[in-house]
């Protein structure tokens, strides 16, 4: 018997990629959940600070969440587009594809600031599911320190 044929094959790139993936995926929840649990005393804090009821604070907390990060990002984009700083990422655009005009882009926005202003009282309801199957606003942290249970590391 040879040496290649009772020696293991060695990885493939695809075995790499995916291997590494499932590490990013243990790893990662337990680091989260390692930083979010010193910031426990912060959060309990704020839900104490809070005047109103769990379930207005899960609204408004999921509604501020939305608006930072779709103002944010976007508005940091259209800003990098403006003054050019991504310019050398950026892709060509076609002939008959120029930039959005800014009649559309403030559409956009509008359209958007008034679906959040329209559809946020359709955000109590879900709070009755986000009770209704365990979760609680004080033990958003305990959630991700089960997950880091879960992968035991």
């Amino acid at each position: 018997m040879s040496y290649r044929e009772i020696s293991p094959q060695k990885p493939t790139i695809d075995t790499y990629f995916f291997l590494k993936q499932i590490a990013t995926l243990a790893i990662v929840p337990c680091i989260l959940s390692l930083i979010l649990v010193n910031l426990t005393p912060v959060w309990t804090y704020i839900l104490d600070l809070w005047p109103y009821d769990h379930a207005t604070f899960f609204v408004v907390g999921t509604i501020g969440i939305h608006a930072v990060l779709y103002y944010g990002i976007n508005g940091f984009f259209l800003l990098a587009h403006y003054q050019g700083w991504l310019k050398r990422f950026q892709i060509e655009r076609g002939k008959g594809q120029p930039f959005p005009e800014r009649k559309l882009i403030v559409k956009s926005v509008v359209n958007v600031t008034v679906q959040l202003i329209v559809f946020s009282p359709l955000m109590f309801p879900l709070y009755w599911f986000f009770t209704k199957f365990g979760s609680v606003v004080e033990g958003i942290i305990s959630v991700l320190v089960l997950r880091c249970m879960v992968f035991k590391i």
